[in-house]
């Protein structure tokens, strides 16, 4: 498997730090969107993402420590998919990710339609038979088949056919048809309103741990933080999540079960809005040192 250089890859670490056999995380950055053009509007997450990090500190001051220096980040060649079938892209972002998770790398999936997470899910499905998805998103994306041709809105209506254990959080678009769908199927679900209601306490982060297994997958659509935080997103939903709140969700889950994978989704780069690959980068780091946490 081959990494990036300095130059291209994450937080620009010197080779010491980034090579696959020293780093405990993996960096898989994704080109891919079913609108098949060249100039799609994902076509440069990662790599505005990756571009940004090199202004992040090393040091966490929450962790107390340097996690890039101390348990090190690899950062793959970009994995462009965008002149493959949907099909095929998540064969190919699964058996990468496969090949990683034998490595007992954490791995982050980062850029693209969110509509490529499923590859890595059942990825790590197959590593791990009891694994829990927590999916962090405004939308449900649980319509069938036949409501809709895009891979992106039934994301979760596909992995349910595999997988009984997952957890929505940050909800506030979806179907009646979906609603029924996540009854049926007994899918927990924290919905963004509710949470800001304060329906489920001050320690509703503690409630969506409780829900999740040991081993943890956690799939997130950038459309789940409120756009007043980031709206570089494909269709921003107001009444979202905020920055602590979320960060605080990774760190009790960190502390308390195993994060083994996750996928960033959603950016859409824009010249006018560059702060917002700043706040993707960050994020990412920040899951990574809550994730890497008890290792």
């Amino acid at each position: 498997m081959t990494t990036a250089d300095k130059k291209t890859n994450f937080l620009s670490l010197d080779k010491k730090y980034s090579s696959l056999n020293n780093s405990q995380a993996a960096i898989v950055p994704v080109i891919y969107s079913e609108q098949k053009t060249a100039k799609t509007v994902f076509s440069r997450g990662a790599r505005e993402i990756i571009k940004a990090s090199a202004k992040l500190e090393p040091y966490d001051e929450e962790m107390g420590g340097e996690l890039c220096f101390e348990k090190g980040i690899a950062t793959l060649e970009t994995l462009n998919l965008q002149k493959l079938s949907y099909v095929k892209a998540v064969e190919k972002v699964e058996k990468e990710i496969s090949l990683l998770g034998e490595q007992n790398k954490t791995v982050a999936t980062i850029g693209g339609s969110h509509s490529i997470a499923y590859g890595a899910i059942k990825a790590f499905q197959k590593k791990f038979e009891s694994l829990s998805v927590l999916h962090i998103d405004s939308r449900a994306n649980m319509k069938q088949e036949w409501q809709t041709k895009s891979p992106h809105e039934n994301l979760i209506s596909r992995v349910a056919e595999f997988n009984s254990k997952i957890t929505q959080v940050g909800i506030r678009s979806q179907s009646k048809e979906e609603n029924e769908f996540r009854v049926e199927k007994q899918i927990h679900q924290f919905l963004a309103c509710e949470i800001k209601l304060g329906m489920y306490g001050d320690d509703w982060q503690e409630l969506v741990n409780r829900n999740l297994s040991d081993k943890v997958y956690i799939t997130l659509d950038l459309s789940a933080f409120d756009p007043s935080v980031i709206s570089a997103v494909e269709n921003p939903e107001p009444g979202g999540l905020y920055w602590d709140e979320i960060m605080y969700l990774f760190k009790v889950i960190g502390q308390d079960r195993t994060i083994v994978g996750f996928d960033v989704m959603g950016l859409v780069p824009s010249s006018a809005n560059s702060s917002s690959n700043y706040f993707v980068a960050k994020l990412i780091y920040k899951i990574l040192n809550y994730a890497l946490s008890k290792s």
